[in-house]
């Protein structure tokens, strides 16, 4: 008579948990990687923008009439904050990570403890 392991159907539950949760970890890997890749994109802005209102202010150049001054002022003061912004939203998107981690971790944790109560079983 072929073994038949009576947590079975359990088992088979704690797989497609696991599966889930690798699953749920992949997608909060993927947008932590887009929000990190985001806040870099904010701050090569910001630095290019920054060399060249140094560059504008450089002896020899024309300069900026207070006009433009003020327009470089305000967007770079925007750009900072849209970056503080996105750091924010990179922290939250890694505790997020760390979080699935945890979860997957478990749910491996579980799965592996039935698959080595069913091999001592057979």
């Amino acid at each position: 008579m072929p073994f038949k392991f009576r947590l079975q159907s359990y088992l088979s539950l704690k797989e497609k948990m696991e599966d889930l949760r690798k699953q749920e970890y992949g997608r909060a890997a993927r947008d932590y990687e887009s929000e990190k890749r985001s806040l870099a994109v904010l701050e090569q802005e910001k630095a290019l923008s920054m060399g060249l209102f140094r560059e504008s202010l450089s002896p020899g150049q024309s300069g900026l009439n207070p006009g433009e001054l003020n327009r470089y002022n305000v967007f770079l003061d925007r750009v900072s904050s849209m970056i503080k912004d996105q750091a924010v939203k990179v922290k939250a998107a890694q505790e997020e990570v760390e979080k699935k981690r945890a979860a997957l971790a478990e749910a491996m944790k579980d799965r592996k403890m039935l698959d080595t109560l069913k091999d001592n079983q057979k």
